[in-house]
């Protein structure tokens, strides 16, 4: 960045998008979760979970959940969401702020 935040950017105030997905991830990480990032251009919120493709659904439903409070966080933005599996090794895919990162070997 080149000395300017997020939100005078773009509209979204990266300090809060980053609480809110930290605040929203509590009790809802399962261990399937490998990673989760978001961000805030062109004034969306993008929010992308990855999963090692041992999931359920009930494991996805809790991250949607999860971000349903990011999205009550932010009433006047657009959201996009996305989940994909990517198995380890291959690295898994992240947006400009990683939330969670799991330890992997």
């Amino acid at each position: 960045m080149d000395g300017h935040s997020l939100q005078e950017q773009r509209g979204v105030d990266r300090c809060a998008l980053l609480l809110s997905a930290m605040r929203a991830l509590w009790g809802a990480v399962p261990r399937s979760l490998r990673a989760v990032s978001v961000d805030g251009r062109d004034g969306t919120i993008n929010w992308l979970c990855v999963f090692d493709g041992s999931q359920t659904a009930a494991e996805t439903e809790l991250l949607q959940e999860a971000f349903t409070s990011v999205v009550a966080d932010f009433p006047e933005t657009e959201f996009r969401e996305n989940y994909e599996t990517i198995e380890p090794p291959r690295k898994a895919r992240r947006l400009m702020e990683l939330v969670y990162h799991r330890a992997e070997d």
